[in-house]
């Protein structure tokens, strides 16, 4: 072997054991926070949020898709509950792996794009900084199915693009169908990919492999598209009443400031300039463009759904987008030798972000003064428990036979189905509110003029103005039973502050209610 050769071969295998190393250490990392997030789960004071808890009561009657979300979601619980048991560990968990993978293939795709391991290191270190990543990783939505499948979508298309491969059309094509079972929004990939392919790769549009990847994701979706089919796609409805696009379009532009600000917030705010610095240095690069183009695309969508809305629109819609930042971000500041100035913004979004979820544990009287309870996230997860004991031991008093659980509010319905569990006998009943879900399934009209009683649960928030004002039980409920007894009306608290009011009423001998009709979908 010449003398050449064997410099080679060594700074081959120095340069493997680089890689090797970092890439070591990022699974290890990722792989302890997700161990750390477990034990917050099995220990920490928060419950489940309605939207887990609404999830976790789908994965009970399994469908092909339901009335606001698809199917998989609900097919997850279905099967982390058959392993761990029914617990909001056996929720979260979804999300914790998640959250896992998405450090992990967000390394595998930033190394793919500039071959540069440090590079990879630093994309799957900035995840823990950013606030999307901080929910999705820890709170169980579709927007953990959506932002993991969203980045292995674009994985897949940058692979398939640079090499066409059929593994990796296949792929791309597994990946939007997957993901598309999780949240409609998932779809909007499909434009997204026409759209780069029209401005940067044109060649593409010839290439049969794309269109049979896009045809094996809407196969996959095939199963949501028959369900709404069969149920006057009601999941179409929702969406379009979501969006503000079912009504007269209100036009209010001041939501425009609201959404932007919403999504400066999402995309960790600290780094916004350095932000501005990387677009100007590699706005001409492919990498660039390939992030860029989804994104503008989707603020498009976001920036009129807000204006034509009443509100703005919720700014999670959008975070799926941002998957791609931290892959951008890590290569100017590998380039430009930003390595100190990130650790430390990055120090500093990270304890911010712990002190906040954490503020429970650290309360006192000058913290209520900087972070009031009414801005609280974590308000609205400290009550359900508390809720559920109270009415479960008035349940073990009356005849369970005979009694059944109802509420006008599809939220505390669904914490109540979670945190009551095994007891299937709690239904929601539409006072005249938004259609949901559990419309779809046996409600009271199974128990009509049968000689049943029932108890009704109501929590109302407590607002600083009307703090003493007590919910009143509504006159068609009243008037569907021979006797009414308000049982409990109490105050819920959290870090020392009135909340809530739960009132819950025993009632005595239903006979039937009028259906009211739900005001919009």
């Amino acid at each position: 072997m010449s003398k050449l050769e064997t410099t080679m071969s060594i700074v081959r295998v120095k340069y493997n054991y680089v890689h090797c190393r970092y890439a070591v250490m990022a699974l290890t990392i990722h792989f302890a926070a997700a161990l750390l997030r477990c034990l917050f789960v099995l220990t920490g004071p928060f419950r489940l949020q309605s939207e887990e808890a609404q999830y976790s009561a789908w994965s009970q009657h399994l469908d092909w898709s339901y009335y606001s979300k698809p199917p998989l979601i609900a097919f997850c619980n279905y099967f982390t509950q058959i392993l761990f048991g029914h617990s909001e560990f056996s929720v979260r968990i979804n999300a914790i792996v998640c959250g896992m993978l998405l450090g992990w293939i967000t390394y595998l795709f930033t190394y793919r794009l500039f071959q540069n391991e440090r590079k990879a290191f630093w994309a799957s270190m900035l995840v823990f900084v950013m606030p999307f990543y901080f929910e999705v990783s820890l709170f169980y939505s579709t927007d953990s199915i959506l932002l993991l499948c969203w980045l292995l979508a674009a994985y897949f298309f940058w692979q398939a693009s640079e090499t066409n491969r059929w593994r990796d059309w296949i792929a791309l094509g597994l990946a939007i169908g997957i993901g598309s079972l999780g949240k409609y929004a998932m779809l909007f990939y499909i434009p997204i990919i026409f759209l780069y392919v029209a401005l940067k790769n044109r060649e593409l549009l010839s290439n049969p492999r794309l269109y049979v990847a896009l045809i094996l994701g809407i196969v996959l979706f095939c199963p949501v598209i028959i369900w709404n089919i069969n149920y006057q796609f009601i999941g179409y409805k929702h969406i379009e009443n979501l969006s503000g696009l079912s009504s007269e379009y209100h036009w209010k532009f001041s939501n425009l400031a609201d959404f932007v600000v919403g999504q400066v917030l999402l995309m960790s705010p600290l780094f916004v300039v350095m932000y501005w610095k990387m677009y100007k240095v590699y706005r001409k690069q492919k990498q660039m463009s390939f992030f860029l183009i989804p994104m503008l695309f989707i603020w498009t969508v976001f920036l009129f759904i807000s204006v034509i809305k009443k509100r703005e629109a919720n700014i999670n819609w959008a975070m799926f987008v941002y998957v791609g930042l931290p892959i951008l971000l890590s290569s100017y500041i590998i380039d430009f030798r930003k390595e100190k100035i990130a650790a430390v913004l990055s120090g500093v979004t990270l304890v911010f972000m712990l002190s906040v979820i954490t503020v429970p544990l650290w309360d006192g009287a000058v913290l209520k003064r900087v972070f009031p309870v009414r801005i609280d996230p974590v308000r609205k997860l400290s009550k359900w428990k508390e809720i559920a004991i109270d009415v479960d031991s008035i349940y073990q008093k009356c005849d369970s036979r005979k009694t059944f659980i109802f509420m006008d509010d599809y939220m505390l319905t669904s914490e109540l189905l979670f945190y009551m569990y095994p007891n299937k006998q709690i239904y929601f009943f539409n006072n005249g509110t938004r259609m949901c879900e559990y419309q779809l399934w046996k409600g009271l009209e199974q128990y009509n003029n049968k000689g049943y009683d029932a108890l009704f649960v109501q929590c109302t928030s407590i607002s600083r103005k009307h703090q003493h004002i007590k919910s009143a039980l509504t006159k068609n409920i009243a008037d569907a039973f021979a006797h009414v007894e308000p049982v409990v009306s109490k105050v819920l608290y959290y870090r020392g502050e009135p909340t809530y009011m739960l009132d819950i009423y025993k009632l005595k001998e239903f006979t039937s209610i009028r259906p009211v009709p739900f005001t919009h979908y």
